[in-house]
């Protein structure tokens, strides 16, 4: 009982603590949306060499770039030599979510192979179709090694853009094939308008793996602007590439000033661990990049990516009125929290409190049901405009709180426990980013727990803002 109860507990406190690394927290492999999109499928699936009569399988990715959810109602396949049985019943993918699927394929006869498998599904009140292509070679034989194939989406549509002014999206690529492929390189037509500097070293994806990147569009024109993106890799021995076109539609005019750090700025600061039950601070220092400022995702635009100095990508709003949202993806942590954005109301000045999860979720003892009692809540609220000095100068500052509350009880009482994680942020509008930053981490509870409180703290040290 100890072990199962303990387990849930660190996987929601460990959904916790994503929250205050920075306000937020989530990884590159956290699924991007782009605008005017909705599900993405491989438009090509190659099985490669099939011996006759033998099947084959692989999974393939779905994205649903829409910020709605997705459902899949069912699919078709226009040749008996493939199979898709993933929507015996309508299967859901979140907004922006993605989901792997099992696919098969049994060459029948001699030559190429092929088979059209279409998806049918809903978003947004009405139907929709999205068509994959299965192919193989037919061989005699056994298939021998394999080697993998590079799907990427084409093509990416940027939407309007100022002229002149860089901005930023995530697209996956993925490897569909059935061994390991490694991306040697990319090259575009014209970089003054699109970049591309992902593969500035080889990239190796595994058979049904994938990647996140980031690719940037600058329209040097007023008009639709396009440039073609070669990417190079080899799999297998041998050497293949895939084009990516890049599509945007230029707008008279620029984005204008604004203190917006703009992507390859870095903060650098002063961090210190202090574990007020005694333990030994330890001080070091901590330098955050920011990515992209002007990125679609999860619903919201301009959206600012931030790399940690642990790689892990954050997100950031700065709403108009000034107050600032943060992204928690809880996704895969095992709590029992939705994903959201966060807000915290440093321009409106208020208070915003929320009710995350309050349930119970049920478990076995020894064959027995114990259910336990999950609560979770925030709070987020303005505190005050201090002016603060780090990195030698003074800023004038908004300051913020976040905090979140878990409880969980039961176990007839022999649990009763409650985590804590605070973040406060002094925001600096002429700096863009914060001059400092404080993050608390408190539980206290029973069965076994003790009371412990830890803070990490980030003070400015030196900024380069480009």
């Amino acid at each position: 009982m100890r072990n199962q109860s303990s387990s849930f507990i660190a996987l929601t406190f460990a959904a916790l603590m994503a929250v205050v690394s920075g306000c937020s927290s989530t990884t590159e492999s956290t699924s991007p949306s782009r605008s005017g999109g909705a599900l993405v499928v491989p438009s090509i699936v190659n099985f490669d060499s099939v011996g006759i009569g033998q099947m084959r399988d692989t999974t393939v990715p779905f994205l649903n770039t829409s910020a709605d959810s997705i459902t899949i109602t069912s699919n078709g396949l226009s040749s008996a030599e493939a199979q898709d049985t993933n929507f015996f019943k309508p299967f859901v993918i979140g907004a922006n979510g993605f989901h792997n699927f099992h696919v098969q394929f049994d060459a029948a006869g001699n030559g190429i192979r092929t088979a059209n498998d279409t998806i049918h599904y809903t978003f947004g009140g009405t139907s929709s179709t999205a068509i994959m292509t299965l192919t193989g070679t037919a061989a005699g034989g056994a298939t021998g090694g394999g080697s993998g194939t590079l799907f990427v989406p084409t093509p990416v549509d940027f939407g309007m853009l100022p002229v002149g002014a860089w901005h930023d999206t995530t697209i996956m690529i993925a490897n569909n094939g059935s061994a390991p492929l490694t991306i040697t390189s990319s090259s575009l037509a014209n970089g003054v308008e699109a970049k591309d500097t992902n593969f500035t070293r080889p990239v190796t994806l595994q058979a049904n793996g994938y990647r996140m990147i980031h690719v940037q569009f600058n329209p040097s024109a007023a008009g639709l602007r396009t440039r073609v993106d070669t990417i190079r890799y080899s799999t297998g021995g041998t050497s293949a590439m895939a084009l990516i076109v890049y599509t945007a539609q230029g707008a008279g005019g620029s984005t204008g000033g604004g203190k917006v750090p703009g992507p390859g700025s870095s903060f650098t600061f002063d961090t210190w661990q202090v574990d007020t039950n005694g333990n030994t601070s330890v001080h070091s220092d901590s330098t955050y990049t920011i990515v992209s400022n002007s990125m679609s995702y999860m619903g919201k635009t301009n959206v600012m990516a931030v790399r940690g100095p642990d790689g892990s990508v954050s997100y950031y709003n700065v709403a108009a009125n000034g107050d600032i949202s943060a992204y928690v993806d809880f996704s895969g942590s095992g709590a029992p929290m939705p994903s959201q954005w966060f807000t915290i109301p440093l321009g409106s000045k208020t208070e915003i409190k929320k009710t995350l999860f309050d349930s119970s979720i049920t478990t076995t003892y020894q064959g027995l049901p114990v259910t336990l009692l999950i609560t979770a809540t925030s709070d987020a609220k303005y505190l005050g405009s201090p002016s603060i000095t780090a990195a030698g100068k003074s800023f004038q500052t908004n300051n913020g709180l976040l905090a979140i509350v878990v409880s969980v009880s039961g176990f007839g009482g022999l649990i009763s426990t409650t985590n804590t994680s605070t973040t406060n942020i002094w925001y600096s509008n002429t700096l863009g980013f914060y001059p400092k930053r404080q993050d608390v981490q408190a539980s206290s509870g029973g069965f076994g727990q003790t009371a412990t409180t830890s803070s990490a703290n980030y003070l400015l040290k030196s900024d380069v803002i480009k």
